[in-house]
């Protein structure tokens, strides 16, 4: 018995010390608050211990195991690695490639939700981040992906760089992470993106045949673009900048990397290559929407103080 890959955040009620289980999936639209006493239990179950053997990781305070309850909650929520979760996903898959569009799905949480305010965010952005710092040639940015009010100014000023390029390009590529991606995985969608400026181009027959000539893997996670947010915030700029009358996006999702594991190497190099020869005679921008750095409080780190650590980074490079 074996749970499917999870976020786990810790909360407090009271004196209570729970744990919220979050699939980013999101299959079932229940998400279980658990006694943070349980985490044992669900650490088996996350390295497949048998069922029959999880009642010996139980606590001692939270009475008599009642370890086939717990399997029943796991499983109503979709969150084992058995059947019904698998069907569940098919099924959702389905449904979500016959969508005339990628929906938006973090509007009104990680940014605002209508066009006329984010069009003044990005605006005023822009503004602030004046001419490109560079009159070079541009084929590619490097963008964040995280919510617009904490990298606002670096987004605008990428975004603010691959601006004439983009006034030019055949195509855009987007690159995002796919947080919960297989290793070396690489995942496409043919569906448009919808942005709160309007629906962009897709690129259909440029997914149709890299699948073709790579194989169905390239689409078997493709429900991680239904609330995977790295594509998203950037394609929001895209819209805002060249609107539905702009170049088709092609949407790549990327998974972890092991630099040392040549398999993985070889699969990544074998898409570049299909790539590049598909879209060979095009202007094609790509943009990566990447973690540019994960420090400070938010993500588990002592503060930053901005002097000394880009004194320390600066020694490191």
């Amino acid at each position: 018995m074996q749970l499917r890959p999870l976020e786990f955040q810790p909360l407090r009620r009271g004196s209570e010390a729970l744990l919220l289980l979050r699939d980013p999936l999101q299959l079932s639209e229940q998400r279980l608050l658990l006694p943070q006493a349980l985490a044992p239990v669900l650490a088996a179950c996350q390295r497949g211990v048998p069922a029959a053997q999880l009642a010996e990781c139980w606590p001692d305070d939270l009475g008599p195991p009642a370890v086939d309850d717990l399997l029943d909650q796991l499983d109503g929520a979709h969150l084992l690695a058995n059947k019904r979760a698998a069907q569940a996903r098919a099924t959702q898959t389905a449904a979500f490639r016959q969508l005339p569009a990628r929906p938006l799905a973090h509007a009104g949480r990680l940014y605002p939700a209508k066009a006329n305010l984010l069009a003044d965010l990005f605006a005023r952005r822009l503004a602030a981040a004046g001419d490109p710092a560079s009159d070079q040639p541009c084929r590619g940015l490097l963008s964040p992906h995280l919510d617009y009010e904490r990298g606002g100014a670096v987004y605008a000023a990428a975004w603010q760089t691959g601006r004439s390029a983009l006034a030019t390009a055949d195509l855009v590529v987007i690159l995002g992470t796919d947080h919960w991606g297989r290793p070396g995985g690489i995942t496409l969608t043919s569906l448009p993106f919808a942005t709160p400026f309007g629906q962009l181009p897709a690129a259909p027959e440029l997914v149709s045949d890299l699948a073709a000539a790579l194989g169905p893997a390239l689409r078997a996670d493709e429900l991680h673009h239904r609330y995977e947010h790295a594509i998203e915030l950037n394609s929001n700029w895209l819209g805002y900048l060249a609107g539905q009358g702009g170049p088709p996006l092609l949407p790549v999702l990327c998974g972890p990397v092991d630099w040392a594991d040549d398999k993985q190497l070889a699969q990544l190099d074998s898409f570049a290559t299909h790539l590049r020869t598909l879209v060979a005679g095009q202007r094609v921008l790509y943009v990566a929407s990447v973690d540019l750095a994960h420090v400070g409080p938010a993500f588990g780190e002592v503060a930053v103080e901005d002097a000394a650590w880009r004194d320390r980074e600066a020694e490191r490079l």
